[in-house]
C-alpha cells in the first residue's frame, strides 16, 4: 500500500475494553531501545503493589475500578485491540474509523502513529491491551516526554523525508519534532484558539485525509463541509501552521 503522508496522533484517556484474547507476544515496529519493556514492567509493578492512592494518581481517577485494574496488572496476557479502535476519545469518535471504506481504514492503519503514554510510539494497526495512565503521569525514572524521545532515532528513519501531518495535542509536541515538511492544523473560534473542539476537528481532518488522500491536505476546503474554513497558512522553517476558523 502506498502511503504518501505520515500522521502523528495523540492518544485519548478514554478506551474500550478489548475482547480479543492474546495469542502471541506484543509486537511493535519501534522498540525504543528497551525503554518500552522497562516502562511496562515498572507500570505493572505499580498496578500490583502500589497503594490505591498511588494507582489512582497514575490513572488520574478518583475511584478504583477492579475490572480496569485487572487489565492493567497483566498487560501481556490481557485481551487486546488494534490501537486505532482501542482509543475512543473525541478525536477517535470523530474519525469514525469503522465507517471508512476498507482501503481508507488500511491507509489509516499504515500511516498513523499514536503517541501512547504507556506503549510509546505505535502504529495505528498495532494491537495493545487496555490500560490507564494519565497524560503527564510520572514515577522515578519515567516521564512521558522523555519516554517518547527514546523512539526518536527509529522514528526519524521510518519517516524519512515524507510529508507529515501533526494532529497531536500540544502536550505531545515536545516529545518529538519532525525534520521533514510538517502541517499542523490550529483551530480558532471568534479569534480564540479552541481545545475541546480541536480534538473533534483533528479527527475529522484525519478522516478527510483517509478518504481523499494528499490532495485534501493541499486544498483549501478540507473541512468546509464541517463549517470550518482555512483562513491561512504561516510557515516557520519546515512547520506549516494551518489556521482554521470555526463558523458556528
Amino acid at each position: 500500500m502506498e502511503v504518501t503522508l505520515k500522521i502523528l496522533l495523540a492518544p485519548s484517556e478514554s478506551k474500550i475494553f478489548p475482547t480479543h484474547q492474546a495469542s502471541r507476544a506484543l509486537e511493535f515496529i519501534f522498540q525504543g531501545g528497551g525503554a518500552r519493556g522497562r516502562t511496562l514492567e515498572a507500570y505493572e509493578e505499580w498496578m500490583r503493589q502500589g497503594s490505591e492512592a498511588e494507582i489512582l494518581r497514575l490513572w488520574g481517577q478518583k475511584r478504583l475500578e477492579l475490572e480496569a485494574l485487572g487489565f492493567c496488572q497483566n498487560l501481556a496476557h490481557s485481551p487486546r485491540e488494534k490501537a486505532i479502535r482501542l482509543y475512543n476519545g473525541v478525536a477517535f469518535k470523530a474519525l469514525e474509523y469503522e465507517t471508512l471504506p476498507l482501503e481508507a481504514q488500511e491507509w489509516v492503519d499504515h500511516s498513523t502513529l499514536i503517541f501512547s503514554n504507556l506503549f510509546g510510539i505505535i502504529l495505528a494497526k498495532e494491537e495493545i491491551p487496555y490500560y490507564r495512565l494519565k497524560q503527564g503521569s510520572s514515577w522515578e525514572g519515567f516521564e512521558t516526554r522523555r519516554y517518547h524521545q527514546a523512539f526518536e532515532a527509529e522514528l526519524l528513519e521510518w519517516l524519512g523525508d515524507e510529508v507529515i501531518v501533526d494532529l497531536r495535542a500540544e502536550f505531545y509536541h515536545a516529545s518529538f519534532t519532525p525534520l521533514s515538511p510538517t502541517y499542523r492544523p490550529l483551530f480558532y473560534q471568534r479569534g480564540k484558539k479552541v481545545s475541546h473542539y480541536a480534538k473533534h476537528y483533528r479527527g475529522r481532518f484525519l478522516r478527510q485525509l483517509a478518504l481523499r488522500g494528499e490532495e485534501a491536505l493541499y486544498g483549501r476546503n478540507i473541512l468546509e463541509e464541517e463549517g470550518v474554513l482555512l483562513k491561512g497558512i504561516s510557515v516557520k522553517q519546515n512547520l506549516h501552521l494551518m489556521e482554521f476558523e470555526l463558523l458556528h
